[in-house]
């Protein structure tokens, strides 16, 4: 069996290949949602308040801002959009 180098084991790695995959569909979406001035991870939050329909904005907020890291990136994108 032969010893395979670390650039035979890096194409074949799947964390690698979805995360260039998910880079390059993020770009894609970002120049689609340009004319309206959005960038692909300000509609995905958006998408997802509008799915929730009956939520009140203090369960929203427990739910988006969740103490976790991504409260400062999405609350970022809702003030860039002045929606706050």
């Amino acid at each position: 069996m032969a010893i395979r180098s670390s650039k035979e084991h890096l194409k074949d790695c799947a964390c690698k290949n979805l995360r260039m995959t998910t880079r390059v569909v993020t770009q894609y979406f970002d120049k689609a949602f340009q004319p309206v001035g959005l960038r692909a991870t300000q509609f995905a939050l958006l998408a997802d308040i509008s799915s929730r329909e009956s939520s009140t904005v203090g369960e929203l907020a427990d739910i988006f801002f969740d103490g976790s890291n991504n409260c400062n990136t999405k609350h970022r994108n809702i003030k860039e959009k002045r929606v706050c």
